[in-house]
């Protein structure tokens, strides 16, 4: 197995002084080694793989944090009701008065407003996704001449 990953690496070395001739979408011409366009592929990955592990982390944050909202203020057992489609407003107890329904209602805005935030950076993070895996389809919007 070493042996093939030698002759891989002997082989695109070979290729990194390899002139391309260009064209951008623009019409423009660029002329650039195999290599060059290799490294600006990979760094164009690494760049889309941190913004996607950074769109993923903030994901988990404030789905953490709509969790916890859920449970402080409906219980584990009504989140759960929830979670299962039933209403939970209709179920608050008597004792619950007025203003702590006003409370809830201002707490359950803005769970949905986080609940938007959370879809809207899931949405970027399949968005960059996406995006990655249309320019390695299109490399970089370039066509390559023979």
């Amino acid at each position: 197995m070493q042996n093939a990953d030698n002759s891989t690496k002997a082989l695109l070395r070979s290729l990194d002084d390899e002139l391309l001739e260009l064209t951008r979408k623009d019409g423009t011409v660029v002329t650039m080694t195999l290599g060059k366009r290799i490294d600006a592929y990979r760094k164009l990955v690494s760049r889309e793989k941190e913004n996607l592990n950074r769109l993923f982390a903030r994901w988990e944050e404030v789905s953490s944090q709509i969790n916890g909202l859920a449970v402080t203020f409906f219980g584990a057992e009504g989140v759960e009701k929830i979670l299962k489609g039933g209403s939970h407003m209709a179920e608050l107890p008597p004792f619950v008065d007025a203003e702590q329904r006003a409370l809830m209602a201002e707490v359950e805005a803005e769970l949905e407003r986080a609940k938007v935030a959370a879809a809207a950076i899931g949405a970027k993070a399949v968005e960059a996704m996406k995006a990655a895996e249309k320019v390695s389809q299109h490399s970089f919007g370039l066509t390559v001449h023979q």
